[in-house]
């Protein structure tokens, strides 16, 4: 206990001296008035309408974080901060992000002829249908615009009308001779391309950090996959022809389906890869228990339980199987007991290596806890917590650690020590907005303070502005 209690006032005391104010809740964050470089960092407000005036000059991470903080904490309303917004979203290839701040601000000007296009190129991206609708407005409120017949004949050409696709497209021509050398065939393949890959990466880091929300949207808003599964795309036969990425492939797709509580789509994604050819046996047995997963959240009792002993059956030294088992005990039945047998049956089976292992200690520390076993739950957070030789800092925090920062609040708060699992609880949850933790050390989600790594704007010769980064940009 004196180690624990001499580790976690070092933590405590180094987090003192790099976030002096971490323990404050403010209603507004980044608001300090440290000294860089022999300059001052002033308050946002001061300074934000001249930062604006060169907005163009920032970077798209900065854009983005500038335009964040005005909707969020000086005015919702202004319509610019969602297109420079929407404009760096796009610019990085986060289509649906973009989507989302180009129809707010369509809805306070519907007739705006830009706003309609932006909108139509976004969907051309993702899904043509949607685009024609926006592209048609467009042409509609304004039909001297060579840009916007050819991104409309472009949703043409992907909906198979290519008589008109050719007219719109002859007419951007005419409009202005930049079109002259472009084809059609050739923008889809480099489109495609480009909205594949970047669907997929996101959508697994997303995963990986745990925001099931972004990773689901990703998944089957931009890459579609029910075209990939069963048109299989020329362009991506590398996850339908090869093995290991087939097998990833689903599994990706059903941790954010499942966890975002979309069961049904889980089930037929289940349903769909179970059916597929040569995947490894403990592959197959995962499908087949997060199949277990789909129909217990969809309340088929007796499906989930035929499912379950099949994955059991094919895999029964597979530390996943049972972990995710205990999952569907835990958040589906609320039987702790059970959980708590899945959870330690799946530790004892998986290498200490394995980067999961740390996170699953702490959930089943947690499960002890809620099954009011408090002695083991503090031996467990305890033991673990004395394994981080090197704990993260929370001076730059990266989203994709969200869920380490996570674990060490659950620690400390198991442990009771409120002081540091408040401060590892809020980097936490400004790395990943989606998590739900105890309303104690947050009342208000609405007000939380949001520790991200920082990024300095250079005002003149004497001030800074340090505003805090948003996670969508890697």
């Amino acid at each position: 206990m004196k180690k624990v209690i001499f580790l976690s006032i070092f933590i405590l005391f180094l987090s003192e001296l790099i976030f002096p104010n971490i323990l404050k809740v403010e209603p507004i964050p980044g608001q300090t008035y440290k000294i860089i470089n022999n300059k001052q960092i002033v308050p946002f407000e001061t300074a934000w309408q001249d930062i604006w005036k060169n907005i163009d000059k920032l970077d798209y991470r900065q854009q983005i974080a500038v335009a964040t903080y005005i909707i969020n904490f000086i005015n919702p309303d202004f319509i610019d901060a969602y297109i420079v917004r929407g404009d760096a979203y796009f610019a990085t290839n986060n289509y649906i992000e973009a989507i989302a701040d180009y129809k707010t601000a369509l809805k306070q000007q519907s007739d705006n002829a830009t706003f309609n296009y932006k909108l139509g190129i976004t969907y051309n991206y993702i899904n043509h249908t949607e685009a024609l609708t926006y592209l048609n407005n467009a042409v509609s409120l304004n039909n001297t615009n060579g840009d916007y017949y050819f991104e409309r004949g472009y949703a043409q050409y992907n909906q198979f009308n290519k008589n008109a696709a050719e007219k719109d497209y002859n007419t951007a021509c005419l409009m202005n001779s930049k079109f002259t050398s472009k084809s059609y065939p050739l923008l889809n393949n480099n489109r495609k391309y480009i909205a594949w890959n970047t669907a997929l990466n996101k959508a697994v880091y997303y995963n990986k950090c745990e925001m099931y929300r972004h990773a689901y949207s990703y998944f089957f808003d931009v890459a579609n996959y029910q075209n990939l599964l069963h048109s299989f795309n020329p362009s991506y036969t590398i996850l339908t022809t090869n093995t290991e990425n087939k097998s990833w492939f689903f599994l990706e797709i059903l941790k954010s389906a499942i966890n975002y509580k979309y069961y049904q789509t889980a089930l037929n994604t289940a349903k769909y890869g179970i059916q597929s050819n040569n995947l490894p046996t403990d592959i197959l047995a995962e499908l087949y228990m997060w199949q277990s997963f789909a129909f217990a959240g969809n309340g088929q009792t007796e499906d989930a339980q035929i499912s379950q002993l099949k994955a059991l059956k094919l895999s029964p030294q597979n530390p996943r199987i049972y972990w995710i088992l205990g999952d569907i005990y835990q958040q589906i039945y609320n039987d702790t007991d059970n959980a708590i047998k899945n959870y330690q049956k799946s530790l004892n089976l998986m290498p200490r290596t394995c980067s999961q292992y740390s996170k699953l200690i702490i959930i089943l520390a947690e499960t002890y806890k809620k099954s009011g076993d408090i002695i083991k739950a503090h031996s467990l957070a305890y033991n673990w917590l004395i394994s981080q030789k090197q704990m993260l800092s929370i001076d730059n925090p990266d989203p994709i650690n969200a869920p380490v920062y996570l674990s060490y609040a659950k620690a400390y708060d198991i442990l009771g020590n409120t002081q540091l699992a408040q401060i590892y609880y809020h980097t936490a949850l400004a790395l990943n907005s989606e998590y739900d933790i105890p309303t104690k050390y947050y009342p208000n989600k609405n007000e939380q303070i949001t520790y991200l790594p920082s990024i300095i704007i250079n005002i003149n010769d004497n001030t800074y502005v340090e505003l805090n980064s948003y996670p969508f940009i890697n």
